[in-house]
């Protein structure tokens, strides 16, 4: 069985979901400084240390179902202004709900749903 996160497809979303996992999972301050500085500037690892420290990491279980349902725009890789932030935000948002109407109506909620708010699933540890 191939790890999920071996999966994570070649783009800057995956790249960055990989990037995020892997710091974050290494438990090293550091490590998650340096994402941050990368993908979200705004934060830092201080804000984070604590939470991984309780839940001690996550495991990427699946990508498939959202990643075959929901393709962002290309317009939305690297949105340039505020409008355009909150329009791609809202664009997800639209499909996160979407996908888990369908997703709970097709194939119910029990054990195995890989959501966490719309998004592929990663399981503490």
């Amino acid at each position: 069985m191939v790890p999920a996160l071996a999966l994570v497809t070649d783009t800057p979303a995956g790249k960055a979901v990989s990037a995020w996992l892997e710091a974050f999972n290494s438990g090293d301050r550091a490590r998650l400084d340096d994402y941050f500085k990368k993908y979200e500037p705004s934060k830092h690892a201080d804000d984070f240390m604590g939470f991984r420290d309780r839940v001690g990491g996550f495991d990427l279980l699946s990508i498939e179902k959202w990643a075959a349902f929901y393709t962002p725009p290309s317009s939305c890789e690297h949105p340039d202004d505020w409008k355009a932030q909150v329009e791609c935000g809202n664009l997800y948002i639209r499909a996160k709900k979407r996908f888990e109407e369908q997703w709970a109506t097709s194939e119910g909620t029990g054990a195995g749903v890989v959501l966490d708010n719309g998004s592929p699933r990663a399981v503490r540890r």
